[in-house]
């Protein structure tokens, strides 16, 4: 790079540091400290929402910052949405366009210092809202204190001066953050059901994984703003419940962003592998065989996502368990969104691997964990799946052939309260191996709806597992139970010829017939016809009348 002009040191000294022409309506806090709210402004959509009326461009000493800040509101304004990285440079670069390389490089080297000073946290964002709230205050008393003194200049002795410089001065002691108004409710009828038609029109509308469950909320799923979980002992099928939502969702063209807090996000890619790519098994892809069908792998997630001008439908990230809180959470949301990603639904597997807030107890914390983030999804507009682990007691209910309900939840029985949806999954032994030694490779569940705000509950209904795929579907329950009632047949015969041929043994010395290992024999348990019909769909449950 050539040597800077002492015309191009004395702009860039003007942009940088110029603390010699601070005047009483700028910010006298330093660079760094200023920089930490662009960084904030440009990463935390809540605090730009908060600060929006109490921030003005000119507040900020630098002439790169107010750049950085005009650009910011005027795409907030116009997109009710935060700008990228991409879109802020563009805008940039409009702004500095023949203006020499050196301050056009001295712009963008401000930009990723702002980006990099950055700090996540809650506690972060009410220091540095309580500092510019203040400022603000103490700008509106100013200007407040000037329309005073004009007024009492014109007529001191009239009454309706002094009414006037008390309302004036009310409303600068008022300056604070942005709130809208609410819903104006007589006001507002034909309005709020062309958002709910239109809601629907554009799919907003999501799928809980089971027509099930989907036909007894009152919408047909889940909506924006809405929060739902799975409960379940450990290995019985919660995050495979999860990842087989996420296709569905993705099938509509749902972008899903999944955090996983237990298994490695490889791991987690390949699940979604096993149920993409080959969605109708004309390549006999598995779980068990994804290193020797890499190339049909590709192909067929290639053609799922063919359809769509933005290929990017899915983002999978893992947090190391017991390291990400709400604060979190909500910082790395935000710089996702920066990035271009903007997601419908949000699955974090699971809820009891996020950090606990501190200096409080275990069941305090969950609940307020599960309330903090259904709070994010109506503020981001997002639907949010998780899942919940149930206390010791579930595991006896569960062998006993109950269902898990919400006295069984093991953190919190509050964490319940702010969920629109909950729902259990309950497998017997014999549900998961039943299948286990057929080709079909598949398990048994039951599932109970504990929880909808909107629709009816609870509920029960059967479900397989695909175990080579790990993809879920609802089977009536009649069919389960003659699957069931099969292997349980075959199992007692098994074991009763294994208790035979041990006697024989003893008999012969060991020289009879041979040893049975005690389990059924490879039966085709799903698609044999000779005992089980195959019978008439079970018709799907109705919703009740809401009251």
């Amino acid at each position: 790079m050539s040597e800077l002009t002492e015309e191009q040191i004395d702009q860039l000294e003007n942009l940088s540091d110029p603390d010699d022409v601070v005047t009483s309506d700028q910010y006298k806090w330093g660079e760094d400290f200023q920089r930490e709210i662009l960084g904030l402004l440009s990463h935390d959509r809540n605090f730009l929402l908060e600060s929006r009326t109490i921030i003005e461009p000119k507040y900020f000493i630098s002439e790169i910052h107010q750049n950085i800040v005009y650009i910011l509101f005027e795409h907030f304004d116009k997109y009710n949405a935060l700008p990228n990285k991409t879109q802020i440079i563009q805008e940039l670069r409009a702004r500095v366009e023949g203006k020499s390389d050196e301050i056009k490089a001295h712009y963008m080297g401000e930009l990723n210092s702002i980006i990099e000073f950055f700090v996540p946290g809650l506690e972060t964002r009410k220091y540095y809202r309580d500092k510019i709230s203040n400022f603000a205050k103490t700008q509106a008393l100013k200007v407040a204190f000037s329309k005073c003194l004009e007024l009492i200049k014109k007529d001191p002795e009239d009454e309706k001066t002094w009414t006037q410089v008390q309302d004036v001065l009310k409303e600068a002691l008022t300056t604070e953050h942005n709130f809208e108004i609410g819903l104006d409710y007589f006001q507002t009828v034909a309005e709020r059901y062309e958002r709910k038609k239109l809601s629907k029109d554009n799919g907003d509308v999501f799928s809980c994984g089971f027509e099930y469950i989907d036909n007894a909320l009152k919408n047909n799923g889940l909506l924006r703003g809405e929060m739902g979980s799975w409960v379940g002992l450990s290995g019985t099928g919660k995050s495979l419940a999860l990842v087989h939502t996420a296709i569905v969702n993705m099938m509509k063209g749902k972008k899903v962003l999944y955090l996983s807090l237990e298994i490695d996000q490889d791991a987690v890619a390949e699940r979604f592998d096993a149920g993409l790519a080959d969605p109708k098994n004309e390549h006999g892809i598995t779980i068990f065989n994804l290193d020797l069908k890499v190339d049909k792998i590709i192909e067929g997630l290639n053609d799922f996502v063919e359809e769509y001008d933005d290929k990017r439908l899915l983002v999978v990230k893992q947090f190391p368990g017991g390291t990400m809180d709400v604060n979190a959470f909500r910082a790395y949301f935000s710089q996702v969104c920066l990035r271009g990603f903007r997601p419908d639904m949000v699955i974090i597997d699971y809820i009891g691997e996020m950090k606990d807030y501190p200096g409080m107890p275990t069941h305090e914390s969950r609940y307020r964990i599960t309330r903090d983030l259904r709070g994010f999804a109506v503020e981001e507009k997002v639907c949010l799946l998780t899942a919940m682990q149930p206390n010791r007691g579930a595991k006896e209910i569960v062998r006993d052939g109950g269902l898990i309900d919400d006295d069984q939840l093991s953190d919190s029985y509050a964490q319940i309260k702010p969920l629109d949806a909950m729902w259990s999954l309950n497998q017997l032994p014999d549900e998961k191996e039943c299948g286990q030694q057929s080709k079909d490779n598949f398990g048994l569940a039951r599932v109970y709806v504990i929880k909808h705000r909107e629709g009816k509950s609870r509920f029960q209904f059967n479900i397989m597992f695909d175990y080579n795929t790990l993809q879920m579907s609802q089977i009536p329950q009649d069919k389960a139970d003659k699957i069931l009632k099969k292997y349980r047949l075959l199992k007692e015969k098994s074991v009763t010829d294994a208790g035979m041929n041990s006697h024989e043994d003893k008999i012969t010395g060991g020289g009879g017939k041979k040893k049975s290992s005690g389990k059924p024999p490879l039966v085709n348990f799903a698609s044999e016809r000779d005992d089980v019909e195959e019978p008439e769909p079970e018709p799907e449950p109705k919703p009740e009348p809401i009251n």
